[in-house]
């Protein structure tokens, strides 16, 4: 078994720490924030973080509300790590959710039965 790589443990630990700086200290009623994913780059200066808001039409404004507090949990980061550089955050709303949904409501009523007459 191959050890982690040194940005697999980065990307695990920011994920870990940012997940729990937008937890305590950012809420928007009614919409659940995820962060999915982590992807810092090799000479560990930017890392992209994908969002996921829940429910979809409260994604784009709740979006925005977050991307404002981005320096904040930038600078609530920079403390809690210890390590140097502190990849710079970057924020990304995840559609993922957005296009599932899509097919899947599109498979079902693709697969709703047909209703036969009942015979007399």
């Amino acid at each position: 078994m191959q050890p982690y790589s040194r940005i697999e443990r980065v990307n695990n630990l920011i994920h870990k720490e940012l997940s729990k700086i937008i937890f305590d200290n950012f809420s928007i009623e009614n919409v659940i924030i995820t962060v999915l994913s982590v992807d810092t780059s090799p000479d560990l200066i930017h890392t992209k973080i994908s969002i996921a808001i829940y429910p979809q039409e409260k994604a784009e404004e709740s979006f925005r509300k977050l991307v404002k507090y981005t320096p904040e949990f930038q600078r609530l980061l920079n403390q809690k790590l210890r390590m140097r550089p502190v990849p710079k955050i970057d924020l990304i709303l995840d559609r993922g959710g957005e296009k599932m949904l899509a097919i899947e409501n599109t498979l079902r009523s693709l697969q709703k039965p047909k209703r036969r007459k009942a015979k007399s």
